[in-house]
């Protein structure tokens, strides 16, 4: 089975090209997947998050290469909720819903997310108080 990288796999769907990809963009090739599979992979000693699989003829198989494995407890003060496992940013963080557990779609590591939201104020002037009250001291001007 012939492993493709998934972006060039879009590319040739974009470009309107029927869809197989020349011999030229084949990274590697493994033996025939029957089901996809779910978490990360390993080809050649390298990292992969599965992408799709050709289930017509079981001819090829789509990846991303996964960034080193982070292997972290916790990522803190991201701008997008992250897999501390796998490194990999979930780009539709805001759709989280407050569940005590999420399932990262690359690797599978079951993860929690807090989410920290900061306020911060902005004001504009709408009309200005011209008046100015004059006071009197008692005892004579201070300085």
């Amino acid at each position: 089975m012939k492993v493709y990288l998934f972006d060039d796999y879009l590319k040739c769907i974009k470009s309107g090209n029927k869809i197989e990809l020349d011999d030229s963009k084949v990274i590697a090739e493994i033996e025939e997947i029957k089901d996809f599979p779910h978490g990360l992979v390993e080809i050649g000693g390298k990292l992969a998050s599965p992408c799709a699989l050709d289930i017509g003829d079981h001819s090829a198989f789509y990846i991303n290469w996964a960034d080193e494995l982070l292997n972290e407890d916790e990522c803190s003060f991201e701008q997008e909720a992250r897999c501390p496992h796998c490194g990999k940013y979930v780009s539709d963080s805001w759709e989280f819903s407050d569940e005590d557990e999420h399932e990262c779609e690359s690797c599978g590591t079951k993860f929690s997310v807090n989410r920290e939201i900061e306020v911060t104020y902005s004001t504009e002037v709408i009309s200005r108080n011209t008046e100015v009250l004059n006071l009197n001291l008692v005892q004579g001007e201070r300085k």
